[in-house]
Parts: structure tokens; sequence; C-alpha cells
């Protein structure tokens, strides 16, 4: 385990990554079955993931719901590429921006007992990356990782 690490890369992109003592095909799993993604992507501790559907194929579809202090945000997902375990490859739009997709690439790389977990996340534009970077996403992205951290020292 390791500390979340967030940066800002190219012209529209943020970086994170962060290390898991775990190995990749598990870290896979909390990343694409649902009834494990309920369980860690909850965000901040005033926040749940209320549903979650994933068709995990190229073409296929995830949709995420969370519920937070009564307010209700929604996630969809188009996959584009899938390697398991090491890449998934998507966009995504958030209703709260219901114009802008991402493009996120996430690898998952073992180095012995140890995988880290790199998401980069290309947007539209500067203005919705910058804006996005500076909301507070590391918090409730490290939230969430800490959750795995959790659920990995508990066996779930």
């Amino acid at each position: 385990m390791s500390a979340l690490k967030t940066c800002l890369v190219e012209a529209h992109g943020i970086l994170t990554t962060r290390s898991f003592d775990a190995d990749k095909s598990l870290l896979w799993q909390f990343y694409t079955q649902p009834q494990l993604i309920k369980q860690w992507m909850t965000g901040s501790v005033d926040s749940s993931l209320v549903g979650c559907q994933v068709d995990l194929r190229v073409g296929g579809t995830a949709h995420y719901l969370w519920n937070s202090l009564g307010r209700q945000t929604n996630l969809q997902i188009n996959f584009t590429d899938i390697v398991a375990p090491d890449l998934l490859v998507y966009t995504e739009r958030y209703d709260i921006f219901s114009d802008v997709d991402a493009l996120v690439t996430v690898r998952f790389t073992q180095d012995g007992r140890h995988t880290l977990v790199s998401t980069f996340t290309r947007y539209e534009s500067l203005f919705i990356r910058n804006l996005i970077f500076e909301s507070g996403m590391h918090c409730w992205i490290e939230a969430s990782y800490n959750n795995i951290d959790r659920l990995l020292a508990s066996g779930n």
C-alpha cells in the first residue's frame, strides 16, 4: 500500500497512481465485479454507491449511481478496450457534466506482491480537467482506495 499520487499530465490529463498489497487479478475483480465495486467505490463517508451494473466487454457499458446527502449522481461508462487483468479503457460521462466525455485508461501492473493501479483520464477541455482536479477528487479516490485496503485486510 502507498499514498495516492495525483498529477496533471499532458494538455488535458490527470494521472492517479496507487500501489496495493494484492495480486492484480484480485484488483481486477474489485474494478469489474459489481458486488465488489459497491463495497469500495463510495468516496466520502456521506456517500454510498446504491446502483452498479457492469457489462464487461468491448462495446459493453457500466452504470453507477451514488447517493450523497439525498443527492444522486450518475456515471455511464462505455468500454472500448479490455485486456484482463491488465487494462481497462473506457469513456465516462457523469450526469453533472452531461455533455463532457472523458477517456479513461486503467493499468494494473504487478511487481512481486504489489500491484500499481495507474489511471489516466483525458478530458475534452482544459477547463473541465482543471475543474475536476481542483474539486477535491483526490479525496474521494483516496477514501475509496482505503476501502479496498480494508477489504483486502479483512479477506473479503
